[in-house]
């Protein structure tokens, strides 16, 4: 889908960006942003996620960075870079798609 995405943005809808929202059913109320933003040199593909209800001190952008995160914004979002080639490996742990086991006891792995 991301290589989908670098391919066809840029064409169909130049200047535009792309992006999907993940939700944690243990922190529902944050979101994830999964994007791709041809403008955003040395930032096409990012994740990003809002860290609103953490005061941002020097201990807690150590913790975010430990996790993977790579800065932070005006708007207390935290943002990591994906690379085109390889996204899985790179993302950061904490986002990586885990085994699950569906109602009928049916194991998906995602990602």
């Amino acid at each position: 889908m991301l290589a989908s995405w670098a391919e066809h943005m840029p064409v169909q809808a130049p200047g535009d960006w792309v992006g999907f929202k993940l939700w944690a059913s243990r922190d529902w109320g944050r979101t994830m942003i999964v994007a791709f933003e041809p403008s955003e040199t040395n930032r096409e593909f990012h994740v990003a996620i809002q860290d609103r209800d953490h005061e941002q001190t020097p201990e807690r952008a150590a913790e975010m960075r430990a996790r993977g995160w790579q800065n932070v914004d005006g708007h207390r979002r935290w943002r990591t870079k994906l690379p085109e080639a390889d996204t899985r490996r790179r993302m950061p742990p904490s986002l990586r798609a885990k085994p699950c086991l569906t109602g009928r006891s049916k194991r998906i792995t995602f990602g």
